[in-house]
């Protein structure tokens, strides 16, 4: 079977357990015998009857993932005495190519019986661990710090002066023996994964002896990156983002400027990292500007690095502290590919101190800051101990080639200290998912929950979700196969980006259904109320059935309606004899009623009236929360004091949670963020828009548009903003992972980027006006004339050719000019165009060029001339704000009102929304405006 690995026994124990409720129930008891023709040795298939007995035969565990890489540092689960600690899952593998066998690490329980219908509750017992940070460079200096002998894999003890945090570094005579090197300090235990890391903050004796690495540059962003550069296909074991250009392809000299700034004036060893391959070109020119001049070097990237299989050495260069390391790597005569992924630098050893002196006799420093030839260093652990011993045992391989421990108190003001508080903050998020096992893997559903474990106790985290909404294993009754039916409840950590996060412990997993609190069920209860005429069936169902048909109709129903509903009661209950079977006849019709699946307007005439208190309070209500009027509103218009209080009430509805319902419908609709869901991204060119990132990018516009509503804040906000409303994922994305915290969680983050902020550069708008490999002007202009100005362009006719049909030899502006010559094609382009060329500076991806030389400059159709998309932002924030604004309120009415906008009622918005600009047209001020204009209060 292609999935988990099924756990042994003794890791984990399966039980029935009896709820405590507070009613009688008779428990359901799964089944322990069964008896099966078909099954499993291996990988070959077994035909014989045989008979099993036992609850693991009926509930399994299993793990997904040893090492996957992309997230999972190390090993990717371990049991302790408290449970399993899991690390989050791995989003994709490299390349952007979903894992074969699901996304990993996941504990699993496949089982054969679960509720068919019903609600359930799944529930977690889980904390967040007390886990360590992995740096990428070793903090290992003469006369800080000590050092642990553990030669050849033996024990030491961990003896900490004082309570802090500390970092351990380990010495290894030669190159790691494994993967992953592993720690198991007093009752804590910890891992680091090795390969393709190590390389990161470790040194050889290749790279030079007695040597420590000052630092590697990679993706430097305060690096020149200028020409026709894309993001590296190539992931792990490479190092960084990385730079590649196809000499026979593409036209002109490209290069990649690092600039390193230096803390010192010295001497430095230059290293260059890339992917090697028969691909690549044998001479790729590299100047180094240092401070004699400049050096030339050609490399040869067919062949392999001779440092680490990483590192090739450019040579040592002197440079000074005021003026940055300059390397510049270009694809000038190369014949092949072009891969840099990144640069490291290291200083020369400085003069050896003299050694200290007590009484007149020198003393050996516990720590010699020194490594003997062939000796590496692995940056290992950053942790919080409490003062006193542990014992503590590396291990790494056989463990022969384990040296010493260096062991370094952390300062909070340093680089590690203060990655490891912005770490000790964060916490592990829980998920669930239920599905179906097959022979080729998991095909499950995440419960919607994603639940943040704060807290280093373990406690108790629960799901609830139909069961009807997830899938099923439906195989044919008596299937006599083994692995036929099975069910999958799987439990992951899930990443927030790609910063580290502690480790989940997980303690239990326990699944109740059908699940309910109480009995009779709330919705039963609220059908069947208490009531002093329950012993009289015809007055108490026409008690039930007026306050349903009121809930339902969202105002009072009338005699005549209720008479009828009644009489449908009265002839079930005398051909039946079951009061609740006949009250149910009687529900639905009401459900099945338009005056239930329509929102009615009663008029008396052809005219304009003014709408009902209780219409009122349904058309709010699915404005505002796309369901219907709870009992605030209703009582509002019972007394028929709404039209009054609706300014309360707006403000009510908007803090509500329910809020969410209209700014995601709302917000999807408007912008049309469909265009993101259907478009297929090119995952070689642009892979780090994964398949989770993609989810978190399309809530982005949903989100950002809530923070401007429930803040109240200026339209100018929506296209041009100093900040933008991101979780971590999305924040990696903008390369803003150090602005944020927020695990899974939207907040206000300050960019000071002049790329970013505003609608029009969210990803998910961009890359869905893409054909998912190349940016498209046309439609990324149509798109902003339709939504932003409310100035559609007519549809284009038949047969015209598309954008990426033209010669692609072509420019843009050449392609974009044979393009609206066809005919009936000019005056619809004049309205498009001018629109689409600015932002031509984002990619099909939605991220910013970093090429210089796309000519962004346009001039829009009422002839302002402007450089770039900056000075589109600007000049729709200031000069076109009034167009904005009326377009944001255009489209905001025909949803409110669940249809187009009439001439009239477009010429007010265009007269009378102009008054809200004294305060700049504030966001909640619009929605206030609509809903107390005539368009929205009468009917």
């Amino acid at each position: 079977m292609n999935g988990p690995n099924l756990l042994p026994k003794e890791n984990f124990l399966i039980r029935q357990v009896v709820p405590d409720k507070p009613f009688p129930f008779e428990p359901f008891a799964m089944r322990t015998k069964f008896r099966f023709f078909e099954g499993y040795a291996g990988n070959g298939t077994v035909r014989a009857w045989r008979n099993f007995e036992g609850i693991y035969h009926n509930v399994f565990a299993a793990l997904n993932g040893k090492f996957t890489g992309g997230l999972n540092y190390g090993r990717s689960y371990v049991f302790i005495p408290e449970g399993l600690l899991l690390r989050p899952r791995s989003p994709e593998t490299q390349n952007g190519k979903p894992p074969q066998q699901g996304p990993s690490p996941s504990f699993s329980m496949p089982l054969r019986e679960l509720p068919s219908s019903g609600m359930f509750q799944l529930t977690v017992e889980a904390a967040r661990y007390d886990d360590g940070f992995q740096p990428n460079s070793h903090l290992w200096k003469a006369g800080v710090g000590f050092e642990l002998d553990v030669n050849g894999g033996k024990g030491a003890s961990l003896e900490i002066p004082a309570a802090g945090v500390y970092q351990l570094d380990v010495v290894l005579e030669g190159n790691p023996r494994d993967d992953v090197m592993t720690a198991d300090i007093g009752q804590r235990t910890f891992s680091k994964r090795l390969k393709g890391k190590f390389a990161k903050g470790s040194e050889s004796a290749g790279a030079g002896a007695g040597k420590s690495p000052l630092g590697i540059v990679i993706d430097d962003p305060a690096a020149d990156k200028v020409g026709d550069w894309t993001d590296s296909v190539h992931g792990k074991p490479y190092l960084g983002k990385g730079y590649i250009h196809d000499g026979n392809t593409s036209k002109g000299a490209k290069f990649v400027t690092f600039n390193v700034k230096l803390p010192r004036t010295g001497n430095y060893q230059v290293n260059l990292a890339y992917t090697y391959g028969n691909n690549r070109s044998p001479a790729v020119p590299v100047e180094i500007h240092h401070a004699d001049g400049v050096e030339s070097a050609k490399v040869n990237q067919m062949k392999q690095p001779p440092i680490g299989g990483l590192f090739t050495p450019l040579g040592t260069f002197r440079f000074e502290k005021e003026k940055p390391a300059i390397v510049v790597i270009s694809n000038k005569d190369t014949r092949g590919v072009v891969v840099v992924d990144g640069l490291q630098v290291i200083e020369e050893e400085a003069g050896k101190k003299p050694a200290a002196k007590k009484d007149g006799k020198e003393q050996k420093s516990k720590n010699t800051a020194r490594l003997k030839k062939g000796e590496v260093i692995i940056p290992f652990l950053v942790a919080r101990f409490a003062k006193g011993a542990s014992p503590i045992k590396i291990g790494n391989g056989d463990g022969k080639n384990l040296r010493r421990i260096h062991v370094t108190p952390v300062s909070s003001e340093s680089e590690s200290g203060r990655q490891f508080a912005a770490f000790e903050k964060r916490a592990p998020t829980v998920s669930a998912h239920i599905g179906v096992r097959t022979d080729v893997g998991p095909r499950s559903t995440r419960v919607d929950q994603l639940l943040a474990v704060p807290s280093a106790t373990v406690e108790r985290y629960s799901f609830r979700a139909p069961i009807s909404s997830f899938p099923s294993p439906e195989t044919e009754e008596g299937n006599a196969n083994y692995l036929a039916g099975l069910w999958e409840i799987a439990i992951r950590s899930e990443p927030s980006g790609d910063r580290q996060v502690p480790r989940l412990l997980l303690g239990a997993v326990e699944f109740e259904g059908p699940f309910y609190e109480t009995w009779p069920p709330r919705g039963h209860r609220d059908i069947f109320f208490a009531s002093e005429r329950r012993k009289d069936p015809p007055a108490y169902a026409r008690e039930v059935l007026e306050r349903f048909g009121a809930r339902a109709f969202r105002r009072p129903v009338t005699p005549k309606e209720l008479e009828s509903l009644v009489g449908v009661w009265q002839k079930s209950y005398a051909r039946k004899q079951d009061f609740q079977e006949s009250v149910r006849d009687a529900l639905l019709v009401i459900l099945t009623s338009p005056q239930f699946l329509f929102l009615v307007e009663e008029s008396a005439g052809p005219q304009a009236e003014p709408l009902s208190a209780y219409e009122l309070a349904s058309k709010l209500s699915y404005f505002l929360w796309n369901t219907a009027p709870d009992e605030t509103l209703l009582n509002e218009a019972a007394a028929n004091t709404l039209h009054k209080s609706l300014d309360a009430q707006i403000s009510r509805m908007i803090q509500d949670s329910q809020f969410q319902q209209f700014t995601r419908e709302f917000t999807s609709q408007w912008l049309s963020l469909n265009n993101f869901d259907v478009v297929e991204i090119d995952r070689k060119r642009y892979p780090r828009l994964t398949r989770d990132t993609r989810i978190h990018l399309r809530q982005e516009p949903i989100q950002f548009l809530q923070y401007l509503l429930r803040k109240n804040l200026p339209l100018k906000n929506l296209v041009d903003s100093d900040f933008i409303v991101a979780n971590d994922v999305v924040a990696s994305y903008y390369d803003l992972s150090k602005k944020t915290e927020s695990g899974f969680d939207f907040v206000a983050v300050s960019h000071q980027d002049k790329h970013l902020g505003g609608i029009l550069t969210q990803a998910s708008i961009l890359a869905g006006l893409s054909d998912g490999r190349e940016s498209n002007p046309i439609k990324r202009g149509a798109w902003l004339a339709r939504k932003i100005i409310a100035e559609p362009p007519d549809d284009p006719p038949p047969n015209v050719p598309d954008l990426a049909e033209i010669d692609a030899k072509l420019s843009l502006r050449e392609r974009l000019e044979r393009h609206r010559n066809q005919k009936g094609c000019v005056k619809c382009h004049a309205g498009i165009d001018p629109w689409g060329i600015p932002f031509e500076q984002f990619d099909a991806g939605g991220r910013f060029k970093s090429n210089a030389t796309v000519d962004a400059g346009s001039t829009l159709p009422d002839d302002t001339q402007i450089k770039d998309f900056k000075g589109l932002k600007a000049y729709l924030a200031n000069d076109r704000i009034d167009q904005v604004a009326f377009s944001f309120m255009k489209h905001l009415a025909s949803y409110g009102n669940g249809r187009s906008l009439s001439y009239n009622e477009l010429v007010f918005l265009e007269e009378k929304g102009i008054e809200l600009r004294r305060d700049g047209y504030r966001m909640q001020d619009m929605i206030r405006f609509i809903i107390k204009s005539d368009m929205f209060l009468k009917k």
